[in-house]
């Protein structure tokens, strides 16, 4: 029985050190991340992130990606600050290949905004996926995508 309230007195201490740990670092995104060696984006693999992290600019960019999957294009390409060019050249492709489905791997802040990096399928068989990121900026109203890169 002591034993028993002892374990139970160590996971609540170390629960609680952890939650008070993750709130003090709270304007830390990423907890802890993993690079896998040559790997040729240089991204993490994959990252712990911070529970309690300001989520609003994910929150934009999936409801840009869910644009981009649905092929509303229009309300998608409404938000970014893009040259005409590169603006044209991105709708070709993502007529082509729309993402299917996306999980955030890495996310760096910046005093501006924050650079999101995604892993993308593109094809049904979604066994391969392709790095994606974006580049937000704080607006008045919200945020702007200032850059978006994707390998199709």
């Amino acid at each position: 029985m002591r034993i028993a309230i002892s374990v139970l007195l160590a996971i609540v201490v170390f629960g609680s050190a952890t939650t008070v740990y993750l709130y003090r670092v709270r304007s830390t995104p990423v907890v802890f991340s993993w690079r896998e060696d040559g790997d040729p984006t240089g991204e993490p693999h994959w990252s712990f992130f911070n529970p309690f992290r300001n989520k609003d600019v994910e929150c934009f960019a999936e409801t840009l990606l869910s644009f981009l999957k649905n092929r509303n294009f229009e309300q998608a390409f409404l938000r970014m600050t893009l040259p005409d060019d590169v603006k044209d050249r991105l709708l070709e492709q993502e007529r082509e290949h729309p993402p299917l489905s996306w999980i955030l791997v890495s996310r760096r802040d910046s005093a501006v905004g924050a650079r999101l990096h995604y892993r993308v399928a593109r094809t049904e068989t979604e066994r391969y996926t392709s790095p994606l990121w974006m580049t937000l900026e704080r607006t008045a109203d919200g945020y702007q995508v200032t850059d978006y890169e994707s390998w199709y």
